[in-house]
């Protein structure tokens, strides 16, 4: 009786230390996989927003050059409130909330060619793009300048 007990003691000792031995390395490989993928999600969801808001502000710029004979305003805050409720949109997710003007404003005219530069993020991601956004208000993420 006593004997049986302790040997199936010390078998499920040793199968539980394999199976944590085995587990365990598993387990962390899988975290070692996972957790680089979910910073790029992280990072793909700034972009997402950073270029929302840019293309916000260029919708705003062409609402403004409608009632200003095709020119953009001076600086950014002229969107405020008329074409832009509020600030929120110069916060850049990529540059994050401590940054109250997230993107640099070029201005210019309705008229510019479409593919000039509008507007561009302050801040990058870890491979140098930014979001750039053009007058015709098509944005896009890419190194800047090129």
């Amino acid at each position: 009786g006593g004997k049986g007990l302790a040997l199936a003691g010390v078998i499920m000792g040793y199968l539980s230390l394999a199976l944590l031995g085995v587990v365990i390395p598993i387990i962390a490989l899988m975290a070692g996989i996972a957790l680089p993928v979910f910073s790029e999600v992280q990072l793909r969801g700034k972009q997402t927003q950073s270029l929302a808001h840019a293309k916000m502000i260029g919708t705003a710029c062409k609402l403004y050059a409608l009632d200003h004979d095709g020119s953009f305003p001076k600086n950014l805050e002229e969107l405020v409130p008329h074409d832009l409720p509020d600030r929120s949109a110069f916060i850049c997710p990529l540059s994050g909330p401590s940054v109250p003007m997230g993107y640099e404003y070029f201005g210019g005219k309705d008229s510019d060619p479409p593919d000039r530069v509008l507007l561009v993020s302050k801040a990058a991601d870890r491979k140098g793009r930014r979001i750039v956004l053009h007058v015709d208000t098509s944005g896009a993420i890419e190194k800047y300048p090129p």
